[in-house]
C-alpha cells in the first residue's frame, strides 16, 4: 500500500521508532510479521525464519509475564484495597 508515494510499512516503522503511545505489544508483533512477509527470502527461508521468530516472540512474551506480572498483581491489589 502506498500513501503519497511512500510505503505505509515505512510509516509504521517510523511511528514505532519515535515511540508512538498508540503502539501496543500487538502492534510490535504485527510490524515484525509484516517485515518478514515483505522480505526477499525464498519460501523455505521464510518458513524457517518465521518459526524461529515465533519461538523467540513467545519467549519474550513469557519474560514480560514473569518480569512484570508480579508488579501488576501488586498494583492491582493496591488499587482494589482503596475501593
Amino acid at each position: 500500500m502506498l500513501i503519497r508515494g511512500r510505503s505505509s510499512l515505512s510509516h509504521d516503522f517510523y511511528q514505532s521508532m519515535i515511540g508512538s503511545e498508540a503502539m501496543s505489544l500487538q502492534g510490535w508483533k504485527q510490524l515484525a510479521k509484516w517485515s518478514l512477509e515483505h522480505s526477499c527470502m525464498n519460501p523455505e527461508e521464510l518458513e524457517a525464519v518465521t518459526a524461529e521468530w515465533t519461538r523467540k516472540w513467545n519467549e519474550f512474551c513469557q519474560w514480560i509475564v514473569d518480569e512484570y506480572g508480579p508488579v501488576f498483581k501488586e498494583q492491582e491489589a493496591s488499587t482494589s484495597r482503596r475501593h
